[in-house]
Parts: C-alpha cells; structure tokens; sequence
C-alpha cells in the first residue's frame, strides 16, 4: 500500500512538472540588470585589514568555512579554539592573523561567534589580550548548543507572521544575531543604550574614512541569487552594485526610497541569508531600486553556488596588495562522508525521491571537483592551500572501522580518548571518529555529545595538521 501511494504521489508531482514547463508567451528581461560574473569583493575599496594591531602585514590568511548547519559550525569553531593556541609571536596566534573569513550556511555561524567576541572585546575591554576560550565557555557554546529549528517552527503558529511579509526565515535571523552574534547576552551585561546589533561597517571600513582604522577581520557571508545562481556575497561593494534598498532585520522592514548606506547592513542578515535552505527556510528577499518594477532580489543558501566558500576567500586573498605570503585554509565539514555507488534496488528512484534529492545535489556535484580546482587556482595565485576538513581525519590510514558502529557508546569512548591524549588516537580510531562525524546530520540542532565530538575533532585535525599549516605560513 505505502509503495503504491508513492508512485501515485510521484506520477502526480511529474504531471504538474511537465505542465509548468508549458509557455505560451515569451517575456524579454534585456532592460534588467544580468549580472556577467559572480560578483567580487573588491577589498582596495577598504581600509586594509593588514593595519590591524599586532598584524604580519607580509602575511594574509583566508579561511573558507563550509556549509553543513550545526556539524559545520562546532567543528568549525573546534578549528578556531586550536588556532588560538597556537603563536607565530610574541602577541599573536594564528587565529589574530586570519584577514577574511569567507562562509556559507553554517559556517557563518561560526566565523559570525568569532568575530561578535572580537568585536566586544574590542568595545568594552581594550587594551587587554584576546582569547576565543573564555567567550566560547561563557557564551558561545551555549549559544551553538541551541536548537534554531524553534524559531522557525514557531514561526508557522506565529499570528503577526501569517498576516504580514515576515516569515520562518525572519525568525530565524533574530535568534542568529540575539544568539550567535551575542547581541542579547551584550545588552544584559552592557545595557540596551550602549550596544547594537554588529553591522558589516564595523569590519568593512571606507579607504577614504580617516577616522577609524581596520579592527576586525573581514566575515563574508556568501549566499545565491536564486534566479542567477550566482553568488552573493554580503559586502557593502557587493550591495552598492545592485543597488540594495531594503531588508529584514529582528523581524522588522527596512525599506527606503534610496538605496541604503551598505555599512549599515546587520551581519546577521548575510548569515542568515546564506543558511537560507531550499524548500527547509524561506529565501532572504532583499528589495533594490535598480528597477522600478523588478524591485525584489531572491537569495537563498550559498551552498548552491560554492558550498565551500572558496571563490569569495580566493578573490579577497588575490586582490590584497600588501602580503607577500598568502594562505587559504579550508575547513570542509562535508556531511556525505563515503558514499556507495551502486544501488541495492533494481528500480530507479521515483520522481518524489528525485525531487526530494534536488537541492542538495548541486552541493555533493560541486564538491567532488572543488578540491583540484581549488589547487589549480592557488597554484596560478601563488597562495598555499590547506585543507582542515573531515578527509583529515583518513588521509594515508590504512585502517578501516568496524563494519557497524554503535554510536553512543563509540561517541563517548572518542571524547575521552580526544580528551585524553588526542595525539595518541590510533588509526582505527580515526577511521571511526570520521564515520561518527560525517553521520551528523545537517541541520540547525544538535546534540551534547555530538556538540563535544565536533569540536574536538576541530582541534584534531588543526593538532594534526600543524606542520603544514606553520609551513604555509613559513614559520619554522
């Protein structure tokens, strides 16, 4: 009975398919803006982040942090602790030295925890020395331990969304920048008079403004523009250009007769815009006067485009004319791990599995070619690549896992162990650690144990991968 309900329901989703493909009249868009390239953050229209204090101008490092919701962002944010462990002088660690973060999805989260704990150290302790530990303990975790599928649920039982153009996309940017980007732990501690919401101006700075110098890294968020398919990275240049007049912020309208001053967009928007999953969250809708009756810009997850967010990270690093030496470190939290190729059913995928399939294929085809053109580009650049990613944990081992793993027994037996002596995991070990990692699902929720176990696993493959790393960055 079930089988036959499916193909009814498949016949019956591919019937209104093939009718919406039907057209009887031709409309022309010549008028409109086309975009020719993936629009390009042109930092030389920016204070340069090499004047930040306590800066290696000679040296600039990207980080391109992947998409994959809740397992991207604490394994991310594992790679962020390790980083600031880890010091080329006297004042900086690795993680002070990195200039631009480029992100999509949940990897925003993660670079957007990062960069509010900067930002507010800046704000209400200067002068004293930064570290990520003591904010990722007394906020962060916490804050990338909640389930952010409860704003967008509420949502849909939400009487001022249902007759309004708010929806569960709205939602969800209010809790990222209460939650994530620290806006309402800051006004508890701060007071609501003193503190705002973190905009792209306080990492973005005009060359032309005087008056402040750079502070903070760069944080791209990069999402698609849904009808293009190209990508939109959140960059006052980037909204300049297509000519932005209004958004949706902590579930409010901003709409003006002329487009906005780009330094004043909220960085959760970006974020928020970026993590915008096809068919799961409603795209961001940003309205432009580029036009006067195409007024609306679509822009769902990033992912569709560059699930790795390594075009955004490249171009900035390449347009940077002060480094000399300049690195891209890549952190993959890729959730399909090794995936079979064959099939144990003889008949094909009905069309509802094909459609259900659909918005992440793009994602899973992109990646298997990211890789070496990635390398192939760098090469051209003269920037050294390192991969910081889940394939980490596996590269040259021999070893295989067992052929089921139990997973809460094995997650908390890898804890102790990463815990414990994270140097001295075997490569059985590893090859396990991968599988329980790579098995978290991508969604905005996560559990204890797998919070613990990602971040840890942050923290390996940095400890892993720290010969290479002080190599790229020519420290001996």
């Amino acid at each position: 009975m079930h089988t036959y309900l499916v193909k009814i329901t498949s016949y019956a989703l591919g019937a209104i398919l093939l009718c919406f493909g039907c057209k009887s009249k031709i409309y022309t868009h010549r008028h409109q803006f086309i975009q020719k390239e993936a629009p390009i953050i042109d930092v030389q229209k920016y204070r340069s982040v090499q004047e930040r204090p306590n800066q290696n101008p000679d040296v600039a490092i990207a980080m391109a942090i992947s998409g994959g919701g809740s397992r991207a962002y604490n394994f991310a944010m594992g790679v962020l602790l390790e980083l600031d462990n880890i010091y080329i002088g006297q004042q900086r660690s690795i993680l002070n030295e990195i200039d631009y973060f480029s992100t999509v999805s949940g990897g925003g989260f993660a670079a957007g925890s990062y960069v509010s704990a900067l930002y507010e150290h800046q704000t209400y302790h200067p002068g004293e020395t930064f570290h990520l530990k003591p904010y990722y303990d007394n906020r962060i975790k916490k804050a990338l331990s909640k389930n952010y599928t409860s704003p967008i649920v509420g949502s849909w039982v939400n009487p001022v969304i249902w007759f309004s153009f708010l929806d569960d996309g709205d939602a969800l940017e209010k809790s990222i920048d209460k939650s994530v980007l620290g806006l309402k732990e800051r006004r508890k501690k701060y007071g609501w008079k003193s503190t705002r919401s973190i905009q792209l101006g306080d990492m973005f700075i005009d060359k032309n403004d005087t008056t402040r110098t750079a502070t903070l890294p760069f944080v791209v968020a990069n999402g698609t523009i849904f009808r293009s398919m190209d990508i939109f990275p959140f960059a006052p240049n980037i909204l300049d250009t297509f000519q932005i007049s209004g958004y949706t912020h902590y579930m409010r309208k901003h709409n003006f007769p002329e487009p906005v001053d780009p330094y004043t967009l909220p960085l959760s928007v970006g974020i928020k815009a970026s993590g915008s999953f096809p068919v799961a969250i409603s795209n961001t809708t940003l309205i432009s006067t580029y036009h006067s009756e195409f007024r609306f810009l679509h822009i769902i997850d990033g992912g569709i485009a560059d699930n790795i967010g390594y075009h955004t990270a490249l171009n900035m690093l390449i347009r940077d004319t002060v480094a000399q030496r300049k690195v891209l470190l890549v952190v993959d939290a890729d959730g399909e791990g090794i995936v079979p190729t064959f099939s144990r059913r003889q008949r094909g995928a009905m069309a509802l599995k094909v459609y259900s399939r659909l918005p992440s294929s793009g994602l899973d085809s992109r990646h298997n070619l990211f890789r070496s053109e990635l390398i192939s580009r760098c090469r051209e650049h003269g920037i050294i690549p390192v991969f910081l990613s889940f394939g980490s944990l596996i590269e040259q081992n021999p070893d295989s896992p067992d052929p089921i793993i139990f997973k809460e027994n094995a997650q908390q037996k890898m804890i102790a162990q990463l815990k414990l002596a994270p140097q001295a995991v075997s490569g059985k070990d590893l090859q396990i650690l991968y599988e329980l990692v790579t098995n978290v699902q991508t969604k905005y929720s996560i559990t204890p144990l797998e919070q613990q176990l990602l971040n840890l696993t942050g923290k390996k493959v940095v400890i892993m991968k720290n010969k290479e790393i002080m190599a790229a960055l020519g420290v001996k």
